[in-house]
């Protein structure tokens, strides 16, 4: 996917570690895939809405400009263009505004791209603060509780993500259908 920073692999963990420290390096694991998968979806879901929400915008931009010019053309072309369509392209842009905040694809592709990112965000900081403690295993006994510590805070962040997405969703849902019925009862 273009436009996306992709994650590299992390190094080989070398060393001597206890089975307990074994088993939270694999915890971490599970939960640093967990992310990536997470990012990996949030990226890809943006295409699509961003694409849409750029088509509606642009419509609505040119059928405005269209509708506005066309009182003009009809006066320049001796009404060989009917005025009237002016009217028609206002309405047609209107409609296309309202789709994009209906259906919110403005607003989730950049929801989207927000989760993304702050999906990496958390697996750099992880892997920052895992490596720094790998780096300097000899000095640490208490390593595997650090391990936890690395893996819960990124299991907990992936899970505030995901729900604060969700509730973003769904709150931009409930007022795109309220906007419609309003706009539905004018």
């Amino acid at each position: 996917m273009s436009g996306q920073i992709n994650f590299s692999d992390l190094p080989e963990f070398h060393g001597s570690y206890s089975k307990e420290e074994k088993e939270q390096l694999e915890l971490y694991l599970w939960a640093e895939g967990q992310c990536l998968e997470a990012y990996r979806w949030y990226m890809s879901q943006r295409v699509g809405k961003a694409r849409f929400s750029k088509a509606l915008r642009i419509g609505a931009i040119i059928l405005a400009v269209l509708g506005g010019l066309m009182p003009f053309l009809a006066l320049a072309t001796h009404d060989a263009v009917n005025s009237d369509w002016g009217f028609v392209a206002l309405v047609l842009a209107g409609g296309c505004v309202l789709a994009d905040r209906a259906f919110g694809f403005s607003g989730s592709w950049v929801r989207m791209v927000h989760a993304g990112l702050t999906v990496q965000c958390a697996v750099i900081a992880a892997r920052s603060r895992l490596l720094a403690n790998l780096a300097i295993l000899d000095k640490r006994p208490d390593l595997g509780q650090e391990l936890d510590v690395i893996t819960s805070t990124l299991v907990a962040t992936l899970t505030q993500v995901i729900t604060d997405e969700t509730h973003e969703w769904s709150e931009e849902f409930k007022s795109g259908l309220e906007e419609l019925r309003r706009r539905g009862q004018a």
